[in-house]
């Protein structure tokens, strides 16, 4: 809850349900990375560190570019007289007596056993084919690398599990290059890498997590060079 005359989010009424899709997967990334030892809370959709460049809501709209989704994220306006707009910086947080997040028993999940375990520092290598048998798991992002060239296809099959896949690709500068936040349990990415002309290859980051649910998925992938 917001304080309405000390928050310009509360004048924004053209907000919409595809930006809704955009902060939660921002917000279920951040809080699949929770652990009982460092607990991430969910970050509040309002406006912070206002500025003449920004609207305040930059944290999301690089989400929505990272997702290949920037179409969808629409600036602030001021959709019904807004004076608090003149002033303020960042929006107010109304005082709740709710617990805090980070102290909820039910946000730190009990991981299942049989999880890849990768990591962006040392991403698990992929080559063309099918790998099988994957499993992203409470808590867990998982990170896989592929070497390559040329147009490439990665189809992924969901398994069991209550989570919806999310996998965004990377160059080595982890710029964005294609991705998908459906909520399809089959879908198929392609993207190009490298110099096909003078055959030199490219090293591209896959990473994949799960949104909704206990955030925990069976998967497989398919990698296809054509």
């Amino acid at each position: 809850t917001l304080v309405y005359d000390q928050s310009v989010t509360c004048c924004w009424n053209s907000s919409n349900s595809a930006m809704y899709d955009i902060v939660m997967d921002y917000n279920y990334g951040i809080t699949a990375s929770s652990t009982e030892a460092a607990c991430l809370p969910p970050v509040v959709f309002m406006a912070q560190d206002r500025s003449p460049t920004s609207d305040g809501y930059e944290i999301f709209r690089r989400h929505a570019e990272s997702l290949g989704r920037l179409q969808d994220w629409i600036a602030w306006s001021e959709d019904e007289p807004c004076a608090q707009a003149a002033t303020v910086v960042s929006d107010t947080l109304a005082p709740m007596n709710a617990l805090p997040y980070c102290q909820l028993s039910s946000v730190i999940p009990t991981s299942s056993t049989n999880c890849n375990d990768t990591n962006a520092d040392q991403p698990t290598p992929l080559t063309l084919g099918r790998t099988e048998g994957l499993r992203v798991c409470a808590g867990e992002n998982d990170y896989y690398s592929f070497t390559g060239v040329g147009d490439v296809t990665l189809s992924v099959e969901s398994g069991e599990g209550s989570g919806d896949l999310d996998v965004a690709i990377f160059d080595m500068e982890n710029n964005y290059i294609a991705g998908s936040s459906t909520a399809d349990a089959n879908f198929e990415i392609e993207f190009s890498i490298g110099d096909n002309e003078n055959d030199l290859t490219q090293t591209v980051t896959i990473h994949v997590y799960a949104v909704g649910g206990l955030m925990e998925r069976d998967y497989s992938l398919h990698l296809q060079s054509e």
